[in-house]
């Protein structure tokens, strides 16, 4: 039998650290694994948006970080790890462009990220990942909080117009104009792909859970549930959609619109608009005239 002086307490599993890797391309990587490492990053970011990555190795919380301030122009990788980072909260309602990112630029990439308890506001073009999307972002999610703005505003993208794939929103947007989604607020052009949109949102102009506006875009695969409030074009996945295809969505949200072009799908499906294969299941409240 072995002794039990023999017994050696199991060696824990390293914590992941802090670093920094140089790569042959001539860009920088962070290593992300604390605030201080997050923040170290960030900085680096604002000098060289277009060659400073990030890979996050464990939830960051910038709770008591303070205000946090908008990386312009970002055009590099930003590697979630499918970890989160808790209470982002940017105070900018002056501003244009507003999120973590002002831009998410053509080269850039963000992906595997959740927020959580986010607070953002900003004037227009606004988001929690970006107040504009070139690039793309893929497997993000919002999971709480709120995003407010003028107009333009959406749960993770003020203004799309490229890929957004495999994300989700649930929490709160409103804007105090037009062009609020839970996801997008204005796809101009963009690709909005196999995303789920939960929670409420609410405008005056131009109201859905995915977008609120679908410029020449193409929204599919997606699903809504919860709430869309506005005036007019509220719809529970779009609330304007112009020369945009929207395939194979389906809404469980309550729409409801105090004025006109109110519909479970679509509040004001436009010149030539396509909505395929798409369905609608909860209660409709307004003077609608498209689709139900």
């Amino acid at each position: 039998k072995p002794d039990k002086d023999d017994y050696k307490e199991p060696t824990p599993d390293p914590q992941p650290q802090d670093s920094v890797v140089d790569n042959e391309d001539g860009s920088v990587t962070y290593n992300v694994a604390t605030e201080k490492g997050f923040m170290d990053w960030a900085k680096a970011a604002r000098t060289s948006p277009g060659s400073t990555n990030c890979t996050l190795l464990a939830d960051i919380d910038l709770t008591n970080s303070g205000e946090w301030t908008p990386i312009n122009n970002f055009d590099s990788t930003f590697d979630g790890g499918n970890h989160s980072i808790e209470g982002l909260t940017v105070n900018q309602q002056d501003n244009s462009n507003v999120g973590m990112f002002t831009w998410v630029q053509s080269n850039g990439v963000v992906k595997d990220l959740t927020l959580t308890d986010v607070q953002i506001k900003g004037g227009s073009f606004v988001g929690s990942i970006a107040g504009v999307n070139s690039g793309s972002i893929e497997n993000c999610n919002m999971e709480s909080g709120e995003v407010t703005a003028n107009d333009y505003v959406g749960g993770l993208v003020g203004w799309n117009y490229k890929d957004i794939k495999g994300c989700a929103f649930s929490g709160s947007v409103s804007s105090n104009n037009n062009k609020a989604g839970g996801l997008v607020g204005w796809n101009d052009v963009g690709t909005i792909q196999d995303c789920t949109a939960s929670g409420s949102v609410s405008g005056h102009v131009d109201v859905g859970l995915v977008a609120g506006y679908n410029n020449s875009g193409i929204i599919k695969d997606c699903t809504a549930e919860g709430f869309s409030f506005g005036k007019q074009a509220v719809g529970g996945v779009v609330g304007t959609n112009l020369k945009g295809t929207i395939t194979n969505c389906h809404s469980t949200a309550a729409v409801t619109g105090s004025e006109s072009r109110i519909g479970g799908v679509v509040g004001d499906n436009n010149t030539d608009g396509r909505v395929i294969a798409c369905s609608s299941t909860e209660t409709v409240t307004g003077e609608g005239n498209n689709l139900s």
